[in-house]
């Protein structure tokens, strides 16, 4: 599915599809099986006749919608209309045993709401594929709560309580055919519409997370929003359960799957035009996003999301960008610590790694650094060496965001990070952040006569700035420099604050 024009993307409400698949195709939608799929799906039907069982077997979510959209997918979820999984499992079992086919075992997977497993299901691998086998269910949600009250239920049941008609196709094993029992699944995904089975308040208020679903499935395919889903994702009440009832790693893991699609910016982009960034990125008790500044930050993930291609640091990298508003925003945290307001956001919103964190603040730094080097008079090695040694290996990423920072906000003055990066390239600096010291600490205690002590780790920053500024200089050399000035070095020293600078310019010019 394409679309024909880029105003469609833009606004969300128009939306005009080139049919890859012709109407008859949805029509009569058959869905075609690899060997190993046939091989397996035979083996349940033989196992439910050879015990009578009068079992219908019913392939469902997100496997049926990607066999009809010819895409790959070997998550196989079967649901069974008249037992438990565990049951039927136990039949597989037995059958192989008594037929001389191996052993096979079969795993309980209880309810785990947080990991959206409303209910028990058995898994076991069959032939090389891994399924999961649970029953036919309707579900009855309180309002305090996303975790729903289960009873066994009809097919039809089954597919209104799924969170959209995409995800609520069935492929009916027994009969080889696929079902739309909500009568808008084959609909919608030939006209490349995300809906719900439900209408929108309904299923949105049952089970929040949903809302981020839907976003999270229209970038994936490059779908459009229904325009009651749309309304409905603008709700108060909707935000308010969304913040209430949903855990935050939950809302983290929704988030996750948006940075690594191929299209996060349409992600961000639905997340601020339905208001939505104080739900999923909240920010520290007494403070809301400003529409001002979540603008600033869909526009830079606009304009830099192709920049980045290291899919390792890509994801950090993006929320950087987008949370770029904050990047000088600090917050009391506990024992009356001060903070980054992006480390809230990341740790308290959305239970990322450390590692994530870490790469967002070093980014939001070094940008911070590389301002200031932009409107300094004279660049200097030491001065720019340093500055990309404190970010390490973000510093182009961080030079970037200095970059698309300045010119979104002075976009009529010229500026000089293109001639910074290329300064950067002639004193051949790209790689000194992960160049080593020509001397380590006992190298430099053992020369001086000084103790392990805080001053040797200050001594090595001098070390580093002496490298820098001789870029030709030898192990030798700078025992020389040092012993010269030795006395001069440890006056200077000992008359500092042991604190490290935040800006460019409060580093050392010179030796």
């Amino acid at each position: 599915l394409q679309r024909e024009n880029d105003d469609t993307v833009t606004n969300g409400q128009r939306f005009k599809a080139k049919r890859c698949f012709s109407v008859d195709y949805f029509t009569h939608t058959m869905i075609r099986l690899t060997a190993s799929e046939e091989h397996l799906f035979d083996f349940l039907l033989q196992v439910a006749r050879h015990n009578n069982l009068g079992t219908t077997f019913r392939v469902a979510g997100g496997w049926v919608r990607d066999k009809i959209l010819q895409r790959e997918n070997d998550d196989i979820d079967i649901a069974l209309d008249n037992m438990m999984g565990k049951d039927f499992a136990d039949h597989v079992c037995k059958y192989m045993l008594e037929h001389d086919m191996g052993t096979v075992s079969s795993a309980v997977i209880q309810a785990n709401p947080e990991q959206s497993k409303h209910l028990e299901t058995a898994r076991m691998r069959l032939f090389g594929t891994e399924i999961d086998l649970v029953n036919l269910r309707s579900e009855t949600y309180s309002e305090a709560s996303r975790i729903p009250t289960m009873r066994l239920g009809t097919p039809l049941e089954d597919a209104l309580r799924r969170d959209l008609t995409i995800n609520a196709l069935f492929y009916n094993l027994n009969e080889r055919r696929v079902e739309d029992l909500t009568e808008r699944g084959l609909a919608d995904l030939r006209d490349g519409i995300v809906r719900t089975p439900l209408t929108p308040r309904t299923t949105l208020l049952d089970d929040p997370l949903r809302a981020l679903r839907a976003i999270r499935f229209a970038i994936r395919f490059d779908f459009m929003l229904d325009s009651d889903l749309s309304e409905a994702l603008r709700c108060p009440e909707v935000t308010h359960a969304l913040c209430s009832k949903i855990s935050r790693e939950r809302v983290g893991s929704e988030v996750h799957g948006m940075l690594h699609s191929t299209r996060p910016a349409e992600g961000f982009r639905h997340l601020v035009d339905h208001g939505l960034c104080d739900a999923v990125f909240p920010l520290p008790e007494g403070r809301s996003w400003a529409r001002e500044e979540a603008q600033m930050g869909l526009d830079l993930v606009r304009t830099l999301a192709p920049e980045l291609q290291d899919p390792e640091t890509r994801p950090a990298l993006l929320l950087a960008l987008f949370l770029c508003p904050f990047r000088r925003g600090e917050y009391r945290a506990q024992k009356n610590r001060v903070l980054p307001i992006a480390r809230f956001v990341l740790r308290e919103g959305l239970r990322l790694r450390i590692k994530d964190i870490e790469r967002v603040e070093i980014a939001h730094r070094g940008a911070l650094l590389f301002a200031d080097l932009h409107s300094a008079p004279v660049w200097t090695r030491i001065q720019v060496g340093l500055a990309i040694r404190s970010v390490g290996a973000l510093w182009r990423s961080a030079l970037l965001l200095a970059q698309g920072i300045h010119r979104r906000q002075r976009p009529h003055e010229g500026d000089r990070y293109k001639e910074l990066a290329a300064w950067i390239n002639a004193e051949a600096l790209g790689e000194v952040w992960c160049s080593k010291p020509l001397l380590n600490g006992q190298e430099v205690s053992a020369l001086l006569r000084i103790p392990p002590s805080r001053l040797i780790g200050q001594l090595i920053d001098r070390v580093v700035a002496w490298q820098l500024q001789h870029p030709e200089g030898t192990a030798d050399d700078c025992k020389a420099y040092l012993l010269e000035n030795k006395d001069a070095l440890l006056a200077s020293l000992h008359a500092q604050e042991p604190c490290r600078p935040r800006k460019a310019t409060d580093l050392p010019s010179q030796i």
